[in-house]
């Protein structure tokens, strides 16, 4: 068999798998596939290896092997003058940069790539700089990123059609508009059926809905969205999923007046995101438990997760957020 087309078998046999939920197989597939190409040259293959490792990595929420992969691919697609692979690859980081806490990298390449972008999957990846300047407090520069990517809301790609209307609904509710951001992240949820739920879309575009359906007091419907992370079979549960899980039923429980086992789900998901190096939820989650801490009369108890929260959301540069723990923090300090 020639050498690229057992590659190419070996990436097809890859992607099989891992629509199967078969990940650890399909990862030694493709990582062999990389290696083969390499060793002959095959860079389309090697790019295409690379390509879909960074894809399952971000989907098992692996983001720093997902932005360890991207990264590869991006200067493999440079070094060989390819300008199109390489835009798709280094704005398809800024997802793992935006849980990695990297956000001033991530902010640097989506300006340095947002003038050059020409094909639509690279245009998907780049609007996600929208969630950065969403939680730092840049709403003019969030809205410019969604207008750049007006063209697509109606792309024919499941995925990039899911993931801009999953932006598109955080935008909107960063402006104060939770009702339309919950029809924009319910019209990502439409793909559900083609993407799957580990799909980055759909990841998006659930927790959001549910973040609208809070903000707008319509608990019923928060229920209905939060049962389907809830009723996921173990293989399909990831740590992004129990985290989140953990932390909006939390929410939700306690909007309806249920307080029984918010510390341990608070606690449980600040411990799976903490793993999974995602530096932003470990600060938000540690706000919203000493929120509750503090309703509680347990200020002692909050002003840890304050301060661990407060450094990391003043590192990111999330002022909203920043000064949100800094008001919880000068409420816990007052005499009661």
């Amino acid at each position: 068999m020639l050498p690229e087309v057992f590659v190419e078998a070996l990436i097809s046999r890859a992607v099989l798998l891992s629509l199967q939920d078969r990940p650890v197989e399909a990862r030694t597939l493709l990582e062999a596939a990389a290696a083969r190409a390499h060793a002959e040259q095959l860079f389309a293959s090697e790019l295409r290896a690379h390509n879909n490792l960074a894809a399952m990595m971000e989907t098992a929420d692996s983001y720093a092997e997902a932005f360890e992969y991207a990264e590869r691919g991006s200067a493999l697609a440079r070094r060989r003058g390819d300008r199109r692979w390489e835009s798709t690859m280094r704005t398809g980081s800024l997802i793992p940069l935006f849980h990695l806490g990297r956000w001033k990298e991530a902010i640097a390449l989506a300006a340095e790539e947002e003038p050059l972008v020409k094909s639509e999957l690279a245009r998907g990846g780049l609007v996600m700089i929208a969630l950065v300047h969403c939680e730092r407090g840049e709403r003019a520069l969030a809205r410019a990123a969604v207008t750049g990517g007006e063209m697509l809301r109606e792309s024919d790609n499941p995925g990039i059609k899911a993931g801009f209307a999953a932006i598109e609904a955080r935008v909107l509710r960063a402006e104060g508009r939770p009702a339309d951001a919950l029809a924009s992240a319910e019209r990502g949820l439409a793909s559900m059926g083609e993407l799957g739920i580990t799909d980055t879309s759909i990841k998006l575009a659930l927790v959001e809905a549910v973040e609208d359906a809070l903000s707008l007091n319509a608990l019923e419907r928060a229920e209905e969205l939060l049962s389907v992370p809830e009723s996921l079979d173990p293989g399909l549960a990831t740590a992004f999923w129990q985290a989140q899980s953990a932390r909006l039923r939390a929410r939700l429980d306690a909007a309806r007046g249920a307080h029984a086992g918010f510390d341990e789900r608070m606690r449980a998901a600040t411990g799976l995101f903490r793993e999974g190096g995602m530096v932003f939820y470990v600060a938000v989650t540690q706000l919203e438990h000493a929120e509750w801490l503090t309703g509680q009369h347990r200020g002692a108890d909050a002003r840890p997760l304050l301060l661990e929260a407060g450094a990391t959301f003043q590192a990111l540069g999330a002022i909203p957020w920043l000064e949100r723990a800094t008001q919880l923090n000068a409420r816990t300090l007052e005499p009661v």
